[in-house]
């Protein structure tokens, strides 16, 4: 009987053991399943930020790139501008000075055409009074 009751003894204490070492095993399990969903999903977190970096700096960089593109293209518009400005200015100078010689270049004629009249009207006051005084 007491052999017998060492065998139920050895055997419940094998089977506790077994259980004991079965729900270690499985709570091990358990531990190392839930190590590894965590690990996945601190990866997927760290990749999900350098993704997110990366797309931030590939951003600034093309807003930087487009400041840099539109900066270059109103300076070539305010160069453009300039260079008509002063094409216009040049042709508007040199159309007051032609304006300017034309005006000069009348007056010439008018003061030419006057101080002919002139020589003239003396010329004829001189030939009545020549006529006159041979009239006499």
């Amino acid at each position: 009987m007491e052999e017998q009751r060492e065998r139920i003894t050895n055997r419940l204490l094998a089977r506790m053991k077994k259980k004991m070492g079965d729900e270690d095993e499985r709570i091990a399990r358990e531990i190392a399943e839930k190590e590894e969903e965590q690990a996945k999903e601190e990866q997927a977190k760290e990749e999900k930020l350098q993704a997110d970096l990366k797309s931030i700096a590939e951003h600034r960089l093309n807003v930087i790139k487009m400041k840099e593109e539109k900066e270059k293209e109103e300076r070539l518009e305010g160069q453009k501008l300039l260079i008509g400005l002063m094409e216009a200015d040049r042709i508007y100078q040199e159309l007051e000075k032609d304006k300017i010689h034309r005006n000069y270049c009348a007056n010439l004629k008018l003061q030419e055409a006057h101080v002919a009249q002139i020589a003239e009207k003396i010329a004829r006051g001189e030939n009545e009074k020549q006529e006159d005084a041979e009239y006499v």
